[in-house]
């Protein structure tokens, strides 16, 4: 090391401490990224979780994925997973409210949680549930980071959250975030065609390719053997089937719909929005 460095390192021992910066640099090295998911994630009306799982990992924000049963045991779904303890970096998506994560309250989820990390403490953990960011006494963020002492950053969003975009569909234009209506006419009823679209596919009485019925019986195949019936595969032709040029023309692009939602506070100008809308900028009222 060199002199340089030894002075850094010992300016910033000195500031936060040497096993601080130790834990975070071993932390860092491993940045295993993981999604956990809870319930019935393929009886939505539309693919929500599944489109959610598959933009994450598009992009490389997850690599592994977990299912946690009601009893709060998690169980790898797809090929090649960790366990769950060694997940440093962990995102949970399920529905949720100011005291529940999926269907459990806020102290059974947090304790279910830490019980599969066992000792092991993550870096971070965000909670992608509507309202898991409040701070009420009993909220899944509180719950979440005292279950781990107050030792893992632990974030979540004060309202609802969701996928937010720009209305172009592209999946590197999404992003989680506060979602807050459009109350433009036309913009609604854009919206609402395609996903009226994309939930007739996913209704396994109108025989979509990829519906509730393909996601069920994918889920249970994984749950019983990941490395052979990665849940990934499932994930990556959902993702595939709801993006095609196919889906965008016959309107059922899910992206699309998805990006008609738009993040609170965000104003959005530009060709879609002028071809739908008529007007050069449109934003949440």
């Amino acid at each position: 090391m060199s002199k340089t460095n030894m002075k850094r390192t010992g300016l910033l021992c000195s500031l936060v401490g040497c096993a601080m910066i130790a834990c975070v640099s071993n932390a860092s090295a491993n940045n295993i990224r993981g999604a956990l998911v809870t319930g019935a994630i393929c009886d939505d009306a539309i693919p929500n979780v599944i489109f959610k799982l598959g933009l994450l990992q598009a992009t490389n924000r997850v690599e592994h994925v977990y299912y946690m049963e009601q009893s709060g045991e998690a169980f790898p779904i797809t090929a090649g997973a960790p366990d769950l303890k060694d997940v440093d970096n962990l995102r949970v998506i399920a529905h949720g409210n100011c005291g529940s994560v999926g269907s459990m309250d806020s102290e059974h989820f947090a304790a279910s949680l830490k019980k599969n990390y066992g000792d092991q403490i993550p870096v971070q953990i965000e909670l992608l549930s509507c309202e898991a960011g409040s701070l009420k006494a009993d909220s899944p963020v509180r719950a979440v980071a005292s279950a781990f002492g107050n030792e893992a950053i632990v974030m979540g969003w004060q309202d609802e959250v969701g996928l937010t975009g720009n209305g172009h569909g592209s999946l590197r234009d999404h992003s989680f975030g506060i979602r807050e209506d459009v109350l433009n006419e036309a913009w609604v009823k854009e919206m609402s065609k395609i996903f009226d679209g994309v939930e007739a596919q996913w209704d396994p009485r109108n025989g979509g390719k990829v519906n509730q019925l393909h996601c069920n019986a994918n889920l249970t195949e994984a749950l019983q053997d990941p490395n052979q019936n990665s849940f990934m595969d499932f994930i990556k032709e959902t993702l595939s089937f709801y993006s095609s040029p196919e889906a965008l023309y016959d309107d059922y692009n899910l992206g699309m719909a998805l990006s008609f939602r738009l993040h609170k506070g965000r104003t959005v100008c530009g060709q879609i929005v002028k071809s739908v809308t008529g007007k050069d900028c449109i934003a949440p009222e």
